[in-house]
């Protein structure tokens, strides 16, 4: 009887923690230690700027905000400084940016979903040579980052106001490699999308191409513009795309050794390096592109710039 008697008792207190987690919201959290992940980390802001730190939900369910906090490594060595982020949802495969200045933020860099900012009093500190983010749920370290400044691209000069990105959600936050530098092709900083330099696994060759073969831009709203777009296997690429004429004459130049994210696209006008509308005829795109580790890619593709279609 005493066996039966304490098992009965272990159930009856199981079942009063399942009911005071359902009466309190969190049942349906089910968290474990990649719910909610560190996508992205500005710790050197612009001037006039302020930090951030951007999380992610990887998962197929959304997840609470209860009970979840930003903090730092305090002086003495121990995990302090937390701050609360609140309540609300994290959608899945959403971002959110965490901070004390959203307006800020929205004012410096491209931010094209405004809703997904989690605006703090304050931040922990965030030095700017490095540091460590750390993310926690009641007191668990769900994630955590220890960041310096040496993870920026090698080829970048200025890290002010370029942020850390993660590549991916399937490793480690300090696996190697794992964050890099935002790419300079969309202004240096993802806050609230997904990352600049996000690899896709499926993936299996670089692509570029051209919107078509040919475009007229004659402001009829008809192929006004010639559309540049790439997909490249790896991040960290840095890219020239140039017009010639098809005598082989400098045209435009588009970009000029800039990094760039992993996709993306760019956009000729017609307009030559002189301002000046250039003529109907034949014209090559060449687009160069490598990493540090050798990869490279380029290609030439000719196509038509005439008049209305």
């Amino acid at each position: 009887m005493g066996k039966t008697l304490l098992i009965f008792l272990l159930i009856s207190y199981k079942l009063s923690i399942c009911w005071a987690e359902a009466s309190a919201g969190r049942l349906g959290d089910d968290y474990q230690s990649d719910d909610l992940l560190i996508s992205e980390v500005l710790f050197n802001p612009q001037t006039g700027g302020v930090d951030f730190v951007e999380i992610y939900n990887p998962t197929s369910r959304g997840i609470s905000l209860n009970g979840l906090s930003l903090g730092n490594i305090a002086a003495e060595g121990e995990i302090g400084n937390l701050k609360s982020l609140g309540t609300g949802m994290v959608g899945s495969g959403e971002y959110r940016v965490i901070s004390k200045g959203a307006a800020v933020i929205r004012s410096q860099y491209y931010c094209p979903y405004p809703d997904r900012f989690i605006d703090l009093s304050s931040m922990p500190a965030y030095n700017n040579d490095s540091g460590h983010v750390i993310l926690l749920r009641g007191g668990r370290v769900t994630d955590r980052l220890d960041y310096t400044e040496k993870m920026h691209h090698p080829l970048l000069k200025i890290f002010k106001g370029v942020s850390l990105e993660r590549v991916s959600f399937e490793l480690p936050a300090n696996a190697e490699g794992n964050f890099t530098s935002a790419a300079a092709s969309v202004g240096f900083a993802t806050p609230g999308y997904a990352n600049s330099v996000q690899e896709d696994p499926a993936l299996k060759k670089d692509v570029f191409q051209l919107s078509g073969k040919a475009f007229s831009p004659d402001g009829d709203g008809i192929d006004d513009v010639l559309t540049i777009s790439w997909q490249l296997q790896y991040h960290g690429h840095v890219v020239t795309a140039t017009i010639y004429s098809d005598r082989g004459v400098l045209v435009r130049r588009l970009l000029k050794n800039e990094s760039v994210a992993t996709s993306g696209t760019l956009s000729w006008d017609g307009i030559n390096e002189n301002g000046q509308a250039a003529a109907y005829g034949i014209y090559v795109m060449v687009f160069q592109s490598f990493d540090t580790l050798g990869n490279s890619l380029q290609q030439k593709k000719a196509f038509a710039l005439v008049g209305a279609l």
